[in-house]
């Protein structure tokens, strides 16, 4: 291969990468490209394209997400049959030995993610707890409340979304 063929393959290939390498970035940098880790050590990759997903941000010193979550036990027990992933994700300030020793004693029948790096909540941009975010399966948010919400709202579109599913 001549220096002359070397330097046009090159003006043709680094475009190509820089595309490619840009792609990869916007891709990565999305909402729909976390990958989450349970406490049991699960790994949720989102979006979860067998339907839609509810994150619930939260820590254990939150009086209104401990009030909440028999809301989100009952969410999962009725939803989750007909396709609804629930994953509580702890607050990165939220020490993980304190999260594990909470889902130990509770037992949740949802996965808790942990956040030390505080990637997820920034990622949803959430600034405030708890924060309900439903998820359609293309990662697209569909539905976010802070607070402790209405929940037959909720149910409202979680059953318009199930049934498209």
């Amino acid at each position: 291969m001549s220096a002359i063929s070397g330097r046009r393959l090159e003006r043709l290939l680094l475009p190509a990468v820089i595309v490619t390498l840009a792609a990869f970035l916007i891709w990565y940098r999305q909402p729909g490209a976390l990958t989450l880790t349970t406490v049991s050590g699960e790994t949720i990759i989102l979006p979860d394209h067998r339907g839609p997903v509810l994150l619930n941000f939260w820590a254990t010193g939150c009086p209104a997400c401990l009030e909440e979550i028999p809301e989100l036990e009952r969410l999962y027990r009725k939803y989750h049959p007909k396709g609804l992933r629930i994953v509580a994700v702890a607050m990165p300030y939220d020490p993980p030995n304190r999260v594990v020793a909470f889902v130990k004693r509770h037992r949740p029948p949802y996965p808790v993610a942990l956040d030390p790096s505080g990637r997820i909540s920034a990622t949803f941009q959430v600034r405030l707890i708890p924060t309900w975010i439903l998820l359609g399966s293309d990662a697209r948010i569909l539905w976010r409340h802070t607070g402790i919400p209405d929940t037959a709202r909720l149910e409202t579109l979680l059953q318009r979304h199930l049934e498209r599913g």
